[in-house]
């Protein structure tokens, strides 16, 4: 295994036979911002890594496998996101669809939050909803190492 997450970026970038130039293009980036990934002076936001997976074809997991348990908060912050966006666009289908019948029955034992997961999650590809789940088990797997006793306790 690798020491850091730029050691791996090289690896896997010199056996493609690609240059910095051609990876940066393909990320939206500059050279220079990629070349700091590789020589470990920056670590690259969830979008460059999701970006990463798939141009390397590797899974993101691998990635974060690099990344300090402290920056994991910072790679989830980084994603384009807005909660409120959220309310505005994607709410009413939500209300709608867990109104009907059907899905009133079939899902009557989650929670309000479980259920806007599973709306989102289903709203996916199977590649991204992949993804994912390969980011909630990272998350999950860091709370463990941070809270030993509490994942004892269950």
């Amino acid at each position: 295994m690798y020491q850091t997450l730029g050691e791996f970026l090289k690896k896997l970038r010199t056996e493609q036979h690609i240059t910095q130039a051609y990876t940066a293009r393909q990320l939206g980036t500059s050279r220079q911002a990629y070349a700091y990934y590789e020589n470990s002076a920056a670590i690259p936001d969830l979008d460059i890594l999701i970006k990463l997976s798939e141009l390397f074809q590797v899974p993101l997991q691998s990635f974060l496998d690099y990344c300090p348990y402290e920056h994991s908060d910072k790679l989830a912050d980084s994603a384009p996101y807005s909660y409120q966006s959220y309310e505005q666009t994607m709410y009413p289908e939500f209300l709608t669809f867990y109104s009907e019948q059907e899905n009133m029955k079939k899902y009557h034992y989650l929670n309000r939050s479980e259920k806007k997961i599973l709306f989102m999650f289903q709203k996916l590809s199977e590649t991204e909803q992949e993804e994912l789940l390969q980011w909630a088990y990272f998350k999950y797997t860091i709370h463990q190492e941070k809270n030993p006793i509490a994942s004892e306790k269950k």
